[in-house]
C-alpha cells in the first residue's frame, strides 16, 4: 500500500509528500529505501514548520531521509541549506 500511495504522488507531479503521522512518514519513507516508489522525499509536518520557523537542519533530521528533501525545498527557494546547516 505505502509504494501504491508513493507511486501515485509521482505520477501526479508531486515533488514532496508532508504526512501528519510520524508513523506514516516513516513507512512511506522506508518502502523507497526497500526499492519501491517513486524517490518523492516524505516529510514529517513538523519537519516543514521547522523550515518554516528557519532553524537549522542539524534539527530536521534530513540525514534520516532515504530520498533528502532538502533539494526540492532549496529549488523552490523556500531554505537557503548552506546559511541553515551553520545556523
Amino acid at each position: 500500500m505505502s509504494n501504491g500511495i508513493v507511486d501515485e504522488a509521482g505520477e501526479y507531479g508531486a515533488e514532496i509528500i508532508v504526512t501528519a503521522c510520524p508513523l506514516c512518514q516513516s513507512n512511506l519513507d522506508k518502502c523507497q529505501a526497500a526499492g519501491e516508489g517513486e524517490g518523492v522525499p516524505i516529510l514529517y509536518f513538523t519537519q516543514l514548520l521547522a523550515i518554516a520557523l528557519g532553524l537549522s537542519t542539524e534539527e530536521h533530521k534530513f540525514e534520516d531521509h532515504h530520498n533528502d528533501p532538502l533539494a526540492v525545498i532549496t529549488s523552490c527557494g523556500a531554505f537557503d541549506a548552506a546559511a541553515k546547516k551553520s545556523a
